[in-house]
């Protein structure tokens, strides 16, 4: 009788710990690099004004080439990407552009982009803010 009840407290444990692993490792994964981030061209258009006017001086924009975006998608484990808002040695505002595996973790040692052209002085901030 002990060692059923031995058996049957081991196989329960196993598979206690097992489903508690199962749910561990499922909640990590957060993205799946499917979310939808769409948002319609009224919308775009407000949230760039309202930006606009409340920094009238400032860097509205930087141009990233899709050479450069691609070289950070394509490695592996990388399901989306994260913008950091930074400062360059020269003092402008730029973005650091690193990829981002499901369990929402930047993956440092890959890829990393900067260097993308700001606007203004690198487009038209009149004809360039989606409108």
């Amino acid at each position: 009788m002990n060692n059923s009840m031995n058996t049957l407290r081991t196989v329960l444990l196993v598979l206690a710990c097992s489903l508690l692993l199962a749910s561990v490792s499922n909640a990590q994964q957060i993205y799946s690099g499917n979310e939808d981030h769409s948002i319609m061209k009224d919308e775009a258009n407000q949230l760039l004004a309202k930006f606009r006017n409340q920094n009238p001086n400032d860097i509205f924009a930087h141009y990233f080439g899709k050479q450069a975006i691609m070289s950070v998608l394509s490695q592996p484990g990388v399901v989306g990407l994260r913008f950091y808002n930074a400062v360059a040695k020269d003092g402008r505002k730029t973005l650091v552009i690193v990829g981002v595996d499901g369990n929402g973790n930047d993956i440092a040692s890959g890829e990393i982009e900067e260097r993308g052209f700001p606007c203004p002085p690198f487009c038209d901030p009149d004809t360039n803010a989606i409108h």
